[in-house]
Formats: C-alpha cells, structure tokens, sequence
C-alpha cells in the first residue's frame, strides 16, 4: 500500500494550493481527483469560465457604448463560437499550468473517486478497480456542485446546471438563474447587458427584449452568497440594473 504524508481528495483551488505548499514543506503528497483533469469546479465550470464570458460581455458593452468615448463603430457582432473557443482555451491554460506546478514540486496524482477508507486509509475507485492508500494525513476538499431545486429535474436542455450552461451552442432568447453566487452573478450581468441581439439577444437594452433574472438562496442582506455584507450593496446596485420577469 502507498504511504505519503498528506493525501487529499480533490484538485480545486482548496486541493492544489494545500497540496503545492505542503510539498514545498517536504511532505510527501497526494491529490486524487475524479476527473482528467485539474483544477475542480472553479476553474472548469465555475469561477473562471464564467469570469470569461463577463469579460467578453465587457467588451461588447464597450463596443456598442463605444460613441460615448469618442469611437464610432459602424457593425460588430458577438461570434459565441469563438468566445466559447476561447473560454476554453484560458480553461485549459490554468488547469496545464496547475500540472506544471503539480511536477515543478513533485506533488503525485491518482485519477478516481476518493473516499475516507478509515483512519490513515484512503480507498480509490477508477473503472472498477479500488486502490488503497496510507496517509499519515488526510484532507477532503471535495468542493461543490450545483443543488436543484426541489421536484426539478436538470435535464441539460431547458434545466440546466453550470455545467450545460457553459456549453450552450447559442446563447438563449431568455434565461432565469437561480444562485447569484461566483457563477450565477456574472452569467446573469453577462446576458443582460453583453451577449448580444446577433445571437439571441438576453439583454433587454440590445435585443429581442427579453430579460434575465438571478433568484439568490441567501438572506437578502447577502444577495451573492457571501459571508458578509461588505461586498453585498456594489452587487445589489448591479443587480438592479437587471430587468426582472
């Protein structure tokens, strides 16, 4: 049975950091992760590509406000296969530069479902087959995934997880987000305000006149998720400027 000094399960931003630094420590490491790749939830679909396509929607927002600094432009278009294109292009830069950092300190990989196997123990299960691992330490970051809301089903069609959302082969003519947290605020300021009438047209202000709207699970006191208020009242602002249905 491998013997390290810390395992933990999970390679998101909890996972890959703890696991860096305590190689840095001299601890011999451990990250088990489910999918083929690094990185966890925020960086594949979660924080960061959503953070992407806000930028994207900046830049279209720039461009059709564009006379107000001086610039005429005549035509522009959204291409949502080209910013899904390079979505996924920074997606898969972070999660190599991740890899990197895993060899750079020697940090070592199992690929599959980690579960606690008893104290010291840690059981992993990959097409089938179960390994075991000894670890004087043991760390779950496991992190998160999308809840549905209860009696609905996500079908990945007209329900839709983070995961299908941030594949959509269009952008679509209206959209409600339940969760206004790290993914569902800037999905939802990007539709309203820089997705585009070329390609279906969420914000009200540019196209068909649909709206989008973010429901958030939270206290009103704490309208994106967070721990505290203090960022809550510069979200709350933009939020208003999100027509409601």
């Amino acid at each position: 049975m491998p013997k390290y000094d810390l395992a933990i399960i999970g390679s998101g931003p909890g996972g890959y950091v703890t696991a860096i630094r305590a190689a840095q420590w001299g601890l011999k490491t451990l990250v088990i992760e489910k999918d083929g790749f690094l990185g966890g939830t925020c960086l594949h679909v979660g924080c960061i590509p959503t953070k992407v396509l806000l930028h994207h929607a900046e830049i279209y927002d720039t461009f059709k406000n564009a006379k107000e600094f001086g610039i005429e432009v005549k035509e522009f278009k959204l291409n949502w296969a080209a910013t899904l294109a390079r979505k996924q292009k920074i997606v898969t830069k972070h999660a190599k530069g991740i890899e990197f950092l895993f060899r750079k300190n020697k940090v070592e990989t199992i690929q599959g479902w980690g579960r606690w196997g008893g104290p010291g123990r840690v059981s992993v299960e990959n097409a089938g087959k179960t390994t075991e691992v000894e670890a004087e330490h043991i760390i779950l970051a496991t992190g998160s995934t999308a809840r549905s809301l209860p009696g609905v089903e996500i079908d990945g069609k007209t329900v839709l997880s983070n995961i299908e959302m941030l594949e959509l082969p269009e952008v679509p003519k209206s959209l409600a987000i339940v969760g206004a947290g790290a993914v569902g605020a800037p999905c939802c300021r990007a539709a309203s305000e820089g997705w585009g009438e070329g390609a279906g047209g969420l914000a009200t202000s540019v196209g068909a006149g649909a709206g989008a709207s973010t429901f958030s699970p939270f206290s009103p006191m704490y309208p994106i998720g967070a721990p505290t208020g203090a960022l809550s009242p510069s979200f709350t602002r933009i939020l208003r400027r999100v027509p409601s249905s």
